[in-house]
């Protein structure tokens, strides 16, 4: 009570709060007074819930015609979804932004419960982090189905770290270009292959950076030579994406060097302003390796021809990253 107290006496002023619970049902301290009495943080931007390592703290009780953070502009939770209602929601869909969840079914059908996907709600979600729970999985695939069906159309920022996740949102995606905002898209723990990568480049013809790790051509080009699936996405997609500037592979099998050389040349010929390949620090070896592939002359003539005389490849090197940079010829 001691630090509620304090929070209390400042609650008109702070912008930020940043908070470890041990049990939920104590936030309920936080926005009420011991005489009952409603705290209101009105200039309150950032708020932040964690919780110690293990715990269980439980879930907060649901509690009605309460707006606490009427200007909240970023929320964090780094844990299960603690609340019984749309509480953190409320009164702040002009300024909410931010948004950092752990997805699960329960939170989705929760939140849908209360409207907060609604037609006039979070107007001004720009930036979403999917987080992870670890040892959770819900089954019913359409519930998350129809979360990413709202959000896709007015997120510019996703950022999701369950690699199931990943492949519902994969499984989402029309054939037709549909989501015209998203601009960053990191599926960081996720592996995916040169037809998803594709796929997801047709999607989102607005995406200017992709983070994700790279496992193999795909289904889709299996059998085909880099000949072939260069014919087909050209006989297709004029360009794949325009405004793709950015592809950053965080991890790939060290016996794809091939592969990812060949999807970097595919990748450079149908996005016509895709300029930097980035890898972790720890994989230049390998990077080198796949440089080395790019600039080589063992290609077929008209592959070179096709690609090579129209792209060179630089290696640069920054504090975290190795990086391929592609610079395009001018005739």
């Amino acid at each position: 009570m001691h630090l509620a107290r304090l929070i209390h006496v400042n609650s008109r002023t702070l912008q930020q709060l940043r908070i470890c619970v041990h049990e939920m049902p104590k936030f309920r301290n936080l926005i009420f007074t011991e005489t009952n009495a409603l705290v209101v943080f009105p200039y309150l931007e950032h708020l932040i819930i964690r919780k110690p390592p293990h715990a269980r703290v439980g879930v907060m009780p649901a509690i009605d015609c309460v707006a606490p953070f009427p200007r909240l502009k970023r929320l964090q939770v780094t844990f299960e979804y603690p609340f019984s209602d749309d509480l953190p929601f409320r009164s702040n869909n002009s300024s909410l932004g931010i948004v950092s969840i752990m997805l699960d079914h329960r939170t989705i059908r929760l939140l849908s419960a209360y409207a907060v996907f609604g037609k006039d709600r979070l107007r001004a979600l720009q930036h979403l982090v999917v987080g992870k729970l670890d040892g959770q999985r819900a089954e019913q695939n359409d519930c998350y189905r129809d979360f990413f069906n709202w959000v896709l159309p007015r997120v510019r920022y996703l950022f999701i770290h369950n690699p199931l996740d990943t492949q519902i949102l994969l499984q989402t995606l029309p054939p037709k270009r549909d989501f015209g905002n998203l601009e960053l898209l990191s599926v960081l723990h996720s592996t995916i292959s040169l037809s998803r990568i594709v796929q997801v480049l047709v999607a989102f013809p607005q995406l200017k950076t992709l983070v994700c790790q790279y496992s193999n051509m795909g289904d889709k080009f299996s059998g085909m030579s880099i000949r072939q699936v260069a014919a087909m996405l050209r006989s297709k997609y004029d360009p794949l994406n325009q405004h793709i500037q950015t592809l950053c592979i965080y991890d790939f099998p060290a016996n794809s060097i091939n592969m990812v050389a060949a999807s970097i040349l595919l990748l450079a010929d149908r996005c016509p302003h895709l300029r930097m390949i980035k890898f972790p620090k720890h994989r230049e070896d390998r990077v080198l390796n796949v440089l080395f592939r790019l600039n080589q002359s063992r290609y077929p003539t008209e592959f070179r021809e096709s690609f090579l005389s129209k792209l060179d490849f630089a290696l640069y090197q920054a504090r975290l990253y190795t990086i391929i940079r592609i610079k395009r010829k001018v005739f």
